[in-house]
């Protein structure tokens, strides 16, 4: 339990204080649904928006995609571990 503790007050930090807490949250959010319906295009129809948009897997900007929707979505994890306290939202609105 003080281990949760420590990592709950470790995100809280991260996410309040170096990115603008709500803001990046957002984006994070958004980016992980872009790559999910990505994934969802991949696994229904096997076709890849991002590669086909940006000309294949391997191009370059291709990957630069894949990598920060990647990185969204390691940020998303630190979402589990928050504290919501309905008061931290009044700002947000």
């Amino acid at each position: 339990m003080y281990m949760l503790n420590n990592v709950s007050n470790l995100c809280n930090t991260i996410g309040e204080s170096i990115y603008g807490g709500i803001n990046m949250d957002k984006t994070a959010l958004a980016l992980s649904i872009i790559g999910s319906l990505n994934w969802a295009l991949v696994g229904i129809f096997r076709f890849d928006l991002v590669a086909w948009i940006f000309g294949g897997q391997t191009a370059g900007i291709s990957r630069v995609i894949y990598t920060i929707i990647g990185l969204a979505g390691i940020w998303c994890i630190s979402l589990l571990f928050r504290d919501w306290h309905e008061d931290s939202f009044e700002g947000a609105r």
